[in-house]
């Protein structure tokens, strides 16, 4: 009885789908590389074992590894992506151009990223294109850049039609006397409210994955600030993909 319970149990099938899932498995295994990469200088910083930091970094780069596996080909989703989006005549313009922006960002870098897993798999020559990862950070930084400017906009047309619904409250008199408005606006009100809440957390994660890229190609300040930033992205991508919500990164 209590074995059904678990088996049939709404939040277990809701794991299984989740682990089932590309992205699902992919935001996991790239907790786990800001974690080990966040302990492993961490580890250094106060005068750990030196033995215990390699360990750990070699977990981070199984971790990287396996992540560059699933992600091959998926440049085709961002290209594809680009594609509809420049053909959608009817969006806000820079919300239209900077989702282009994003994605055509996405598809060179994670195409230079499968070459960089090539070279580490030794399919390709480790002497050719030696700076493949630094120039596949300018790519994320770029295709960061294009998301934050797209949250950005669909923030600011959100509060922008909020203030709009709001003067647009239609109050009228029941047989009471009794004022009432319409729920219809109300309900409006509330999901580009939530609308702006859901927006602003993705943003918060463009700008924490910009600093990542941004110190991957110029900064190369590799300490724990690194790590942190992409456990916390990380655990807002966990969220995303566990609501539901298409994460094409």
């Amino acid at each position: 009885m209590v074995l059904d319970t678990v088996v049939y149990h709404p939040t277990l099938d809701k794991v299984i789908q989740y682990l089932d899932s590309s992205a699902g498995r992919d935001k996991l295994l790239r907790l786990l590389q800001y974690l080990t990469k966040f302990v492993s200088f961490y580890l250094i910083k106060n005068g750990h074992s030196i033995v215990t930091a390699q360990t750990v970094r070699r977990i981070e780069a199984i971790a990287t590894l396996n992540r560059k596996a699933l992600r091959f080909l998926k440049p085709l989703n961002h290209l594809k992506s680009a594609s509809a989006t420049f053909d959608n005549k009817l969006t806000d313009k820079v919300t239209r151009y900077s989702q282009v922006l994003r994605d055509l960002g996405y598809a060179v870098y994670l195409a230079l990223d499968s070459v960089s897993w090539f070279k580490q798999l030794g399919i390709s020559s480790t002497k050719r294109l030696p700076q493949v990862q630094k120039l596949a950070s300018l790519f994320w930084f770029v295709a960061v850049v294009g998301g934050a400017v797209n949250d950005l906009r669909k923030i600011r047309l959100s509060q922008q039609k909020v203030a709009s619904l709001k003067q647009e409250l239609v109050v009228t008199s029941d047989k009471e006397g009794e004022q009432t408005v319409s729920k219809e606006t109300i309900n409006l009100i509330e999901s580009e409210s939530k609308l702006i809440g859901s927006t602003t957390i993705t943003l918060i994660r463009d700008l924490l994955d910009g600093y990542i890229a941004l110190n991957g190609f110029a900064l190369q300040n590799k300490d724990e600030k690194v790590g942190l930033a992409g456990v916390i992205s990380s655990l807002i991508g966990i969220r995303d993909v566990w609501q539901g919500k298409y994460i094409n990164e």
